[in-house]
């Protein structure tokens, strides 16, 4: 295991009125911004771009690129059923009509369109000024693997996902449908979203292509909010 891969470059955050006790305190941690994306949808590429400049140190961007846009001519490159389907969780829990692009969450616990962006400081702004919570800590197992200690005190339903993404940008040039010829960039592109057993020590799984990073994200429940967050280098 590199000494690279052992190094845990983001934290979590918390609830705004947190409904389980997590054990043990920890220093204050980077947010986590989801973008949901879509290469067919023409108001993407600039919100890609908008949220990519807020990712820093206190901040880690994730974009999801979701299907449901391939039907107007262009079939996203990078979009994963498992990305609409965790959209889709978030808009059940954050009482939405249903899912849309390019569409933030944070934290699991604010949402906002990305397209407009006095909302988006808004809402981002309002989320580092909340409660953040606990920093997931990587454990080397002899055979060479990565573990993740969870927090004590999780709720039964608690929700635990490993994303595996293309740290920095990535260009895309759709050749149809709305962005036809528009050249786009991605922040850090998910590119596996694999569910884990929310156990006390989490086997991070191998990220199966080089050049990946890796983050572990547990939320409350499904479409609920993050509780800890930790994000392997590659």
């Amino acid at each position: 295991m590199t000494h690279t891969r052992r190094h845990i470059l983001a934290a979590a955050s918390g609830l705004l009125a947190a409904p389980v006790a997590l054990a043990q305190a920890t220093p204050s941690a980077p947010l986590l911004v989801e973008l949901f994306t879509s290469q067919g949808c023409g108001a993407c590429p600039g919100a890609n771009t908008r949220v990519a400049a807020a990712a820093g140190p206190d901040t880690l961007v994730l974009s999801f690129s979701v299907d449901y846009w391939d039907y107007l001519g262009w079939r996203d490159t990078f979009a994963d059923p498992a990305n609409t389907a965790r959209q889709r969780a978030y808009a059940e829990a954050l009482g939405l009509r249903g899912p849309f692009t390019p569409q933030v969450v944070i934290d699991g616990r604010l949402q906002c369109a990305a397209s407009r962006a006095q909302e988006f400081a808004r809402t981002l702004t309002r989320a580092r000024a909340g409660t953040r919570a606990v920093l997931l800590t990587p454990l080397a197992a002899p055979d060479g693997s990565v573990r993740v200690s969870l927090p004590s005190g999780l709720p039964a339903d608690a929700v635990v996902s490993c994303a595996c993404f293309a740290p920095g940008l990535t260009a895309v040039a759709p050749h149809a449908g709305q962005n036809r010829g528009r050249a786009m960039q991605v922040h850090n592109v998910v590119r596996r979203l694999t569910p884990l057993t929310p156990e006390r020590g989490v086997v991070v799984p191998p990220a199966r292509e080089p050049g990946l990073s890796q983050a572990v994200i547990v939320s409350a429940h499904a479409g609920g909010p993050v509780l800890a967050l930790g994000a392997l280098a590659a």
